[in-house]
């Protein structure tokens, strides 16, 4: 069972270059941010089951709290090996992973379309989420990718450095690994926003292009702009972090996005060059929305499947038949220049993955016949568990435009 965690991280070097004036000469333990709706102080936030601290080098301690919180920090802690350790103190009914620590294992987007969009293994984060959680201290200069690889593994919410010294955590909570890739199926347009070197590419996808907001004093105004824009529902926001962006920043971005009404968002490795993720899903989408020849177009509608087989292996499958299937339609396009509309096929796929009965209607009779026998002669998957799947699947087919 997957515990909720809550993370709060806390440093023993300087702040970000746009910290208050007043503070800015400070040692901060932790990044360092305006006190605001966003923030809870350490105090009056409710008690950790644990406090980790990831130091500058890497290096994980951890040690429990006392039943009785005020906000103070254990004095003592003990070593942990790496993160697989970790995971396994604060929620030992979880799975080891083979290389905790690793972030170039992720894959940003499948290049084969049936596979629809993907996401790397991401935390879920809530705002104020009421659950156990563990405390972490780090240095606000640290790595986000390490942090971002911690708060996926265990969960949690990010500490800061309030004005006057005082210690507080972020409102939003983390939930590891919640979820690991979401397919075209179930995914409509969503929002990416990218933490790079030079600033935050906020993506709009799967077509609405990048915005750019260069790090500064401005950032959280020019951000929450663009956010805010969404409206306060919040759209399915992803957040990245690159390799050459720090705790602090990712913390300046938490907090200008909570402005903004996000109460929901998702926190992963950053996926590769925002501009090449932008253009691979835009051709991507333009991949599912149809198939097509010189003359014309099919786009395949969504299986409606009983039977113990994944409507994405029945869709991925039936794509492979995309040519096959457009030749059925463009011969009788020849003849009828103005034919277009929705074959409606039923067909068994028997428990070795063959077809056993195949049925179509709808758009000509001569259409309709040719695709039940494409259909006919598809192999698919074996279904799980022995059955049989019945099918229904709808393909739309309509004259190219030129």
């Amino acid at each position: 069972m997957i515990r909720s965690l809550v993370m709060v991280v806390l440093a023993a070097c300087a702040g970000g270059k746009d910290a208050p004036p007043s503070e800015a000469s400070a040692p901060s333990p932790a990044p360092r941010v305006a006190d605001g709706t966003a923030v809870l102080p350490l105090g009056k936030a409710p008690r950790p089951t644990h406090v980790v601290w990831l130091d500058a080098a890497g290096a994980l301690s951890i040690a429990p709290t006392d039943k009785v919180w005020t906000g103070g920090l254990p004095a003592a802690k003990q070593p942990v090996v790496d993160l697989n350790a970790l995971a396994q103190l604060v929620s030992p009914d979880e799975p080891a992973v083979r290389d905790p620590w690793s972030f170039s294992s992720s894959r940003a987007l499948e290049t084969d379309a049936e596979r629809g969009f993907e996401r790397a293994p991401a935390a879920l984060g809530l705002r104020d989420l009421d659950e156990p959680y563990v405390l972490l201290l780090a240095p606000p200069q640290t790595a986000a990718k390490r942090v971002v690889e911690l708060t996926r593994r265990v969960g949690g919410r990010f500490g800061v450095a309030l004005p006057r010294a005082q210690l507080g955590t972020l409102r939003v909570v983390f939930r590891p690994d919640a979820i690991g890739s979401v397919t075209d199926e179930t995914r409509g347009g969503w929002v990416e926003v990218h933490l790079g070197k030079t600033g935050i590419d906020v993506l709009s996808l799967p077509a609405n292009g990048i915005a750019h907001v260069a790090w500064g004093k401005a950032m959280p105004d020019e951000l929450r702009a663009i956010v805010g824009g969404f409206g306060k529902e919040g759209p399915k926001l992803d957040v990245f972090a690159a390799d050459d962006v720090t705790h602090q920043q990712l913390v300046d971005t938490l907090v200008a996005l909570d402005a903004a009404g996000v109460t929901k968002l998702f926190l992963g490795p950053s996926p590769g060059p925002p501009h090449t993720r932008h253009a691979s899903i835009t051709a991507l989408v333009a991949a599912q929305r149809g198939d097509m020849t010189d003359t014309a177009v099919i786009v395949l509608g969504q299986p409606n499947a009983q039977g113990d087989l994944e409507k994405t292996l029945i869709r991925s499958t039936i794509r492979k038949q995309s040519k096959a299937l457009l030749a059925c339609y463009d011969t009788q396009l020849a003849k009828q220049p103005d034919l277009r509309g929705t074959v409606s096929t039923q067909f068994f796929i028997t428990p070795m993955g063959t077809v056993a009965a195949s049925s179509a209607s709808g758009v000509d009779q001569a259409v309709a016949d040719c695709i039940a026998g494409v259909i006919k002669a598809v192999e698919f998957p074996k279904p799980k568990g022995g059955g049989g799947v019945q099918v229904n699947y709808p393909f739309t087919f309509r004259p190219r435009e030129t």
